[in-house]
């Protein structure tokens, strides 16, 4: 079992190609690889309160508790770290 630290305040969390993915209320997106635990991020969402809905189709569909948005973010498009 490891314990890995992930913002400040994270959100419900999805799975999607090898990697377990979070948001953070401040706005921001977090990558743990599922065999090494790294995290990496921030990535910026724009969104005053994001919460995972889906990981589909090599997307994930983040719903902003904020607003009224739905955030699709394609991981491959993320800066590399």
């Amino acid at each position: 079992m490891a314990r890995v630290k992930v913002g400040s305040t994270p959100n419900d969390g999805d799975v999607l190609d090898g990697a377990v993915w979070f948001p953070d209320m401040s706005g921001g997106l977090y990558r743990i690889g599922q065999r090494s635990n790294a995290v990496t991020g921030p990535f910026a969402l724009r969104a005053g309160n994001p919460f995972t809905l889906s990981a589909y189709a090599g997307r994930l569909w983040i719903a902003d508790f904020a607003g009224t948005d739905v955030i699709v973010v394609n991981p491959a498009r993320l800066p590399a770290t």
